[in-house]
């Protein structure tokens, strides 16, 4: 298999995983809770990365700690399962070199290498600081830095050409360990730095294996993450002020004109008065001694023929 048919199967393995977690992005789009964070979470979204930075070679042919910086490219993709956790696939192409010291009997001869190298990775994100998920407006605004530490298992396909000591190729299983914190630009993109320390079970990357151990190398990039299905932030709808109502004043003055509480009315008149009106009409103006006073109705007047007055005795 040559390099473009690796790339390719790279490729198809990197599209299968994300259409099996598209799948099931579509599926869960509920808020979901975990027992062993406890926490409420959202599943997703799938997310791709894509990162460009710089390879430090760890290994027999580095004067120091690191030897020549390299290249180092990356492509991938991660989905949210649990709160705090995120697992992905990530492809890295990197290059490596590097200087050794002096060749005993050889006179000031320094041996180095050069190297292209590239491998898969499978690894997972832990959360220091996560977002916060009380309902679903939370998903589209919450931490803006969020640091975590990555890990993983995968392997390399190494090619290092050594001047002294010849050349190598051959393929070796890494473990990558690092940190990282991504900054979040938008509910869509985030930008991450992030540093891996990348261990192998192999001392034949530079070709040369003068000392004890097993060589390694660094990844320094700067990735930008975008996530497709990731909700978007709504606007701030801002409505205009209300038009001003000229009659306005003279409505408030009608409604506390309205809402003005009568005066309560006391009992003990309104008794009062209708005791008076009844005895009014039962005793057709009757005063208080007892006598009565005969209505202006109920005078006789001058045509009207007058009653026999009863004789007195001895009349």
């Amino acid at each position: 298999m040559n390099r473009k048919e690796r790339i390719g199967a790279l490729f198809t393995l990197l599209m299968l995983f994300g259409m099996e977690v598209a799948i099931g992005q579509g599926i869960s789009k509920k808020r979901d809770y975990s027992g062993f964070f406890d926490s409420y979470f959202y599943r997703g979204p799938l997310s791709f990365t894509g990162g460009l930075g710089t390879s430090l070679y760890k290994g027999d042919m580095a004067k120091g700690f690191y030897g020549t910086p390299g290249v180092a490219f990356n492509l991938g993709a991660n989905y949210k399962l649990w709160p705090r956790t995120v697992f992905g696939v990530e492809f890295n192409y990197l290059t490596m070199a590097g200087k050794g010291n002096p060749v005993a009997g050889t006179g000031s001869h320094i041996p180095s290498f050069t190297g292209t190298d590239w491998g898969l990775n499978i690894f997972g994100r832990l959360y220091l600081v996560d977002d916060i998920i009380r309902s679903s407006h939370d998903r589209a605004s919450n931490k803006k830095l969020k640091l975590y530490i990555t890990t993983g298992l995968g392997f390399i396909k190494y090619k290092a050409v050594n001047d002294t000591y010849g050349s190598a190729s051959a393929a070796a299983p890494v473990f990558p360990l690092g940190f990282g914190i991504e900054y979040k630009v938008s509910p869509k993109f985030q930008i991450i730095p992030e540093f891996t320390q990348t261990f192998t079970f192999n001392d034949h990357l530079d070709a040369a294996a003068l000392k004890k151990g097993h060589d390694g190398y660094g990844i320094l990039a700067l990735k930008v993450q975008y996530c497709p299905f990731a909700p978007k932030k709504k606007k701030k709808v801002t409505l205009s002020p209300p038009e001003q109502n000229p009659t306005r004043e003279e409505h408030q003055e009608w409604r506390k004109k309205k809402e003005e509480p009568k005066p309560p009315v006391q009992e003990e008149q309104k008794e009062d008065g209708e005791n008076n009106g009844e005895n009014n009409g039962e005793n057709n103006g009757e005063n208080k001694d007892g006598n009565t006073e005969p209505t202006p109705g109920d005078q006789p007047t001058e045509d009207a023929p007058k009653e026999d007055q009863p004789k007195q005795d001895g009349q």
